[in-house]
Parts: structure tokens; C-alpha cells; sequence
């Protein structure tokens, strides 16, 4: 039976090769090596080096998703709740890539390839907004009509701030100006 702890292993070991020489450099072989797995070992988790690429950038949107589903599921008011989701939203992407080199590359260069990737925690993700934005509702906060289509657009405007997020010197202005922003995404939202 496969083991959970030695996939892990495996995926973890291979983020530090991709971040190392780069993905096109990379092959299974040379991860095996990096995680003292014999290379029948990894092909017993993976059919190939793209499906362990894969799996190292599911690996980072898991623990992206599991950051923001603790948020999404504090007792605070919507408004606050929201704010902090975006935050780290941002917070999160920026980490991975940080850690990642291979995958903040991809992420200029292979933009396909990361939304595939992140095909099934968009869709959570969109839900874990639209249950923040209910509760909005409920809690006279929002005047949203749509909460899924609100959500999705969310979404869509974060994920279109950040390749230029995670350039040093927009990343640094949106740092620094992070109130101002969340402040022009919650501005159509709050009740006046």
C-alpha cells in the first residue's frame, strides 16, 4: 500500500530539486537521489517528472487552501474576514513562490500549466468567498446579489494582481499600500 508520508517525501524533495536547477533540468532520477527513494519507488507515486511537477504545485495550493479555509471559518464579521482572506491570499501565493523558484517561474512563463494546477482550489476557494460574502449579507454588512458570481470575480481580480504582485517592486507597493486595496475591493461591497 502507498504510503501518505512517502509521497510527501517525495514531493517535498522534489520541490528543492525544480527550485535548484529548474524544472526542464530536472529528472525523476535526480529526485530520487535528493530523497533516498530508489527510482521504482517514485514511478509507484508518479507515472512521470510532469506528474510530480504537478503534484509539488498541488502540494503548495493545499496548504494555500488550508490557510484560507481556517480564515473563512473564524468568528469574525464578514467585512474583517474578507480583508484577511485576501490578505492571505496574497501572503500565501507569495510564500510558495518564495520557496518554490521553479514555480515562481512558471508562474511568468507557464501560466497554463499553474491554472490547470489550480483549477480544483479555484473552485474552493471561490466558495470559501461566496459563504464569507453570505454571511455579509446576513449580517447586513454586503449588498451583494450574486454571492457566486461576486466570489468569482474576487477571484479574478486577485489572481490578476498577482504575477505583478510578486515582482519586488509592485509586490513592495502592494505591500505597503495592502489597506488601500482591499479597501477598493470591499468598497462595492459595503452597505452605505
Amino acid at each position: 500500500m502507498k504510503s501518505e508520508e512517502t509521497r510527501l517525501e517525495i514531493i517535498e524533495s522534489a520541490q528543492k530539486v525544480f527550485s535548484r536547477e529548474g524544472r526542464e533540468k530536472v529528472t525523476l532520477r535526480d529526485i530520487a537521489n535528493e530523497s533516498h527513494k530508489c527510482l521504482r519507488t517514485l514511478y509507484n507515486y508518479f507515472l512521470n517528472i510532469d506528474e510530480l511537477y504537478h503534484a509539488t504545485i498541488e502540494h503548495e495550493l493545499n496548504k494555500m487552501l488550508t490557510t484560507l479555509t481556517k480564515i473563512a471559518k473564524q468568528e469574525l464579521p464578514a467585512d474583517i474576514k474578507l480583508e484577511q482572506f485576501v490578505i492571505a491570499h496574497f501572503n500565501s501565493v507569495r510564500e510558495a513562490t518564495e520557496h518554490d523558484h521553479s514555480l515562481r517561474h512558471a508562474f511568468y512563463t507557464d501560466h497554463e500549466e499553474i491554472e490547470r494546477a489550480r483549477r480544483f482550489v479555484d473552485y474552493k476557494e471561490i466558495r470559501l468567498i461566496k459563504d464569507i460574502l453570505n454571511s455579509g449579507k446576513m449580517e447586513g454588512i454586503f449588498d451583494v446579489h450574486d454571492t457566486n458570481w461576486t466570489a468569482m470575480l474576487i477571484l479574478y481580480a486577485m489572481k490578476g494582481i498577482e504575477p505583478p504582485y510578486l515582482k519586488q517592486s509592485i509586490g513592495a507597493y502592494l505591500s505597503d499600500h495592502r489597506g488601500n486595496i482591499i479597501n477598493m475591493i470591499l468598497n462595492g461591497l459595503v452597505k452605505r
